[in-house]
């Protein structure tokens, strides 16, 4: 009975010991991800287009946004599926790259594709404050 019962509490350090350590390297590898969109320096955008205000827009590509940061132009580097067929998360590196925690202007544009003639509109964010640091 003893022998049953101090592997029982071996079996229990041992498995809280290797949880512990995923949790850890889970943390770590967090926050390694938010360090290198932070160090790639680029803004991520999510908008949502519809059609006569309440049908959702689907299959839009990059060439249908455009994206404004302070009245500058900004070139967008990426576009991928949000989480509904038409919200669409858009990433740019912007062009004014000063970490100084001022508040950056966003306007985003939509370019109907040929076969749509109603009005599109989109929504997102109108803006963000800009990450501060010498990093």
């Amino acid at each position: 009975m003893k022998i049953s019962t101090t592997c029982s509490k071996l079996a229990v350090t041992l498995l809280s010991a290797m949880l512990l350590i995923v949790a850890l390297a889970y943390a770590a590898e967090a926050q390694n991800t938010a360090g290198a969109n932070a160090d790639a320096n680029l803004v991520q955008v999510t908008a949502t287009v519809t059609e006569d205000g309440n049908r959702g827009v689907i299959g839009l590509t990059k060439e249908n946004f455009q994206i404004w940061e302070d009245s500058s132009e900004q070139q967008i580097v990426t576009i991928s599926a949000g989480s509904s067929p038409s919200e669409y998360v858009l990433s740019y590196k912007p062009t004014n790259t000063a970490k100084d925690g001022t508040w950056r202007k966003l306007q985003i544009k939509v370019i109907p594709p040929k076969n749509l003639t109603a009005p599109l509109s989109v929504r997102a964010k109108v803006g963000y404050y800009a990450p501060t640091g010498t990093n």
